[in-house]
């Protein structure tokens, strides 16, 4: 018999998640589906389950600050359910409006009562109750420090703080802790292989839905819908795709066309790939491949709800296979590599608290080698472009400058860089580099 899915109390449940996550049992994305599997929460409860549980990940560093120098005692531990109350109710009271103080502090009691011990439940009522009547007199780092000041601030690991101030300038370096802290715009893709834009506002419309399309660019703008994406005809129908508008810009360099032989080679979840496919008017020859199982049976779900096709979706870690003997069939290849997701620390919440310097020289490591095996299957005079979501030069553009030292047979034509904006789209580096001969 299937288990009658149960509404637990909000604010339980994500302490609980919380603990979870502090643990490393999962990612705040696979502990969100987790609640929404067994629970049946409301729409409202939903909303509020999500931005809580993302934004005290995202704003765990200064949570913790405040909990340490708040604290009359020695501060509870990280995993244990008195630092995730702490975490929470700061969080609500700090950068949320739509809960009065009263009750959040009523709230984070009658948690106390049931997680935690009667000595912890008064030095918990006692921080939040000093937090508050702090107000805006918040014990944070001298703003001479920069570093600390803004990691602190803005909740980033202090040595990624440092490294964009000392090169983009501390007031870029600002501008974009303070957009990862904020909830990402949502986007939706016309996807003109079922419809066009025209014809998608009408839907929409009829859906209760706003879309509001970027200036210059019909196709795709944020989406606001009164009940989940998923859940509206027209995604099932798969009239639009949930895109964000940086991933269209390595597609764009790659600049595919009708009848042309093209690879997207770490494919998943394959949004790129619909658009690819779109470019191609469905003709040509399009591979679609990624490394991963799980990753592939998403993309072929979104390929067969978008209609894309013919694709030929494989299994292939680049990594793994002989180098391809001969010259190259694919006339371009779409090469989004994995990385240190530092373009996109809005989306993946986790991922901040995750990433050291030693991984942004294992991925540029790993990233060229993609590189190095994706180019013996390209053509003489056929293009690569080369992708990640990172900000990092040393997943970028030292890639791809160690990479055309080690060859004679490639040039670059263009390559850009896209900061995340508090209003668009996310970070992400993108070149196309060209292989020298003709066909």
């Amino acid at each position: 018999m299937t288990e009658k899915p149960r509404k637990p109390d909000p604010r339980r449940c994500l302490v609980e998640a919380l603990h979870r996550w502090e643990r490393r049992d999962k990612f705040a994305a696979d502990l969100l589906e987790e609640i929404w599997r067994k629970t049946n929460f409301s729409g409202p409860d939903r909303a509020l389950i999500t931005a809580t549980l993302n934004g005290v990940i995202r704003r765990k560093l200064t949570l913790d600050w405040l909990i340490d120098r708040f604290s009359s005692r020695r501060a509870p531990a990280r995993t244990g359910f008195a630092r995730q109350i702490l975490r929470l109710s700061l969080f609500h009271l700090l950068y949320l409006d739509t809960i009065p103080p009263h009750a959040i502090l009523h709230q984070a009691g009658e948690l106390a009562r049931k997680l935690i011990s009667p000595g912890e439940r008064s030095y918990l009522n006692g921080l939040l109750r000093s937090v508050q009547r702090a107000g805006d007199r918040l014990p944070f780092p001298d703003q001479k420090d920069r570093a600390a000041y803004l990691s602190v601030v803005h909740s980033h690991p202090r040595w990624l703080v440092k490294r964009w101030g000392e090169s983009r300038g501390w007031e870029e370096a600002e501008e974009i802790c303070r957009a990862d802290n904020l909830p990402p715009p949502v986007f939706a893709r016309c996807n003109r292989l079922k419809t066009i834009p025209g014809e998608l506002a009408g839907v929409f419309a009829r859906e209760g839905v706003t879309w509001t399309p970027v200036p210059g660019r019909e196709e795709i703008g944020p989406i606001k819908s009164p009940r989940p994406l998923v859940e509206l005809d027209s995604f099932k129908d798969g009239l639009f795709l949930v895109q964000d508008i940086s991933t269209l810009r390595p597609v764009e360099l790659l600049a595919p066309a009708p009848g042309e032989r093209i690879a997207d080679l770490c494919a998943a979840p394959g949004g790129k790939t619909v658009y690819i496919s779109e470019k191609m008017e469905k003709t040509g020859r399009l591979l679609a491949a990624d490394p991963s199982g799980f990753r592939l049976k998403k993309l072929r779900e979104n390929l067969e709800r978008s209609g894309a096709g013919p694709v030929l979706v494989r299994r292939i870690d680049l990594l793994k296979i002989k180098p391809g003997r001969g010259g190259g069939i694919w006339d371009g290849i779409l090469l989004d590599v994995p990385c240190s997701n530092t373009g996109v620390l809005r989306r993946r919440v986790d991922a901040r608290w995750r990433i050291g310097y030693d991984d942004l020289l294992r991925l540029a490591k790993q990233g060229l080698s993609l590189l190095d095996a994706a180019a013996g299957r390209v053509r003489a005079g056929g293009r690569i472009v080369y992708s990640t979501c990172s900000l990092e030069p040393e997943e970028n553009g030292e890639v791809v400058r160690k990479f055309l030292q080690g060859r004679g047979d490639f040039s670059l034509e263009e390559e850009e860089t896209g900061l995340p904006r508090e209003e668009g789209g996310d970070g992400y580096y993108a070149a196309r580099l060209r292989k020298t001969g003709s066909v």
